[in-house]
């Protein structure tokens, strides 16, 4: 055989050998590639929560195989959330309460929500990134747990935020608004570090408004 066939030969075999190996080699990191994290967000909470909540007010417990005082209990306890979310609409504080309290299990014993992972959700330790509505829920929070539901007015009356407001130039009497500077400083006033438990109270609120107004 003439060496410039067996030079072609040679040469065919290793283009061969290299494309298997970087087939093989293509294959294996697609395989051991760990799967990409799904972003928390309150929109992909919110849902998971929704989602959460009409599974445990929908399934069978006939199919669940349970003893029957454990089916008992279970439908009772089924019968009590659908009560809640059903009352919580139209104003029953402890109704709202269970429903928060409800998703807040769901998020940290269900969902996965946690210390590594629940500043992604709102830039709790970012706090140049927080929008305005978060540092309001932010310091409305922090009054709500001094002062219950006088935090409002107490907010308002520390920083005069109910004062008539004249604006330069204008000669409609003035009006009654709290700005978005004014929420700036009563937050770079208010802030102190928050712990999980109080991170994760935030997220509910903002989650159950999405899910119930």
């Amino acid at each position: 055989m003439p060496w410039n066939t067996l030079w072609l030969i040679l040469i065919l075999l290793l283009c061969l050998a290299y494309v298997w190996f970087k087939y093989r080699a293509s294959h294996r990191e697609k395989h051991n590639r760990a799967p990409e994290r799904e972003s928390f967000t309150i929109e992909v909470l919110t849902e998971k929560v929704k989602n959460s909540l009409h599974e445990l007010s929908h399934s069978q417990l006939a199919d669940a195989g349970l003893h029957e005082e454990e089916y008992r209990r279970r439908i009772n306890q089924r019968a009590e959330m659908r009560k809640a979310l059903k009352g919580c609409v139209s104003g029953s504080i402890s109704d709202k309460t269970y429903v928060k309290n409800l998703i807040g299990d769901l998020l940290t014993r269900s969902i996965g929500l946690s210390k590594s992972n629940i500043d992604e959700v709102i830039y709790f330790g970012e706090t140049e990134l927080l929008t305005v509505q978060d540092q309001f829920e932010i310091v409305f929070y922090l009054y709500r747990q001094q002062f219950g539901v006088d935090a409002l007015s107490r907010m308002i009356d520390t920083y005069d935020l109910g004062r008539l407001r004249l604006s330069e130039g204008a000669d409609d009497g003035g009006s009654y608004y709290i700005s978005e500077e004014d929420i700036r400083y009563v937050f770079e006033c208010e802030y102190r570090e928050l712990g999980f438990r109080e991170k994760t109270d935030i997220i509910v609120q903002r989650i159950y408004q999405h899910y119930k107004g």
